[in-house]
């Protein structure tokens, strides 16, 4: 999963999940480039404020937040029966079943 989170909270050992780019363009850091303290320090003085991380989660962690998610969404879709909403809900359903549950054999 990736996770947006602010420069100050970077660790070494982090996995960058997107590139990282200055104001111009350049691109500071590719993705999947794993952050050490020297290459935090140089990125806080490039002024880069946030950092896309991947965000690793255990196997039960991942099917606790999908089955969290399912029963918000199917509380939310309780009382609609149309077909337009019914396809709705499954494709809610399925995207963070995708989210969650990608690397996780079923």
């Amino acid at each position: 999963m990736k996770v947006c989170i602010p420069i100050e909270k970077a660790q070494p050992g982090m996995r960058l999940a997107e590139d990282i780019s200055n104001v111009t363009g350049m691109i500071l850091c590719r993705q999947g480039t794993i952050l050490t303290e020297t290459l935090i320090e140089r990125l806080k003085n490039a002024n880069v404020e946030k950092l896309i991380i991947e965000e690793f989660i255990s196997e039960e962690e991942a099917r606790k937040q999908f089955e969290e998610k399912k029963i918000l969404i199917n509380k939310a879709f309780a009382n609609k029966s149309s077909p337009s909403m019914q396809m709705l809900k499954e494709v809610f359903l399925k995207f963070w079943e995708e989210k969650y549950l990608i690397n996780v054999s079923k």
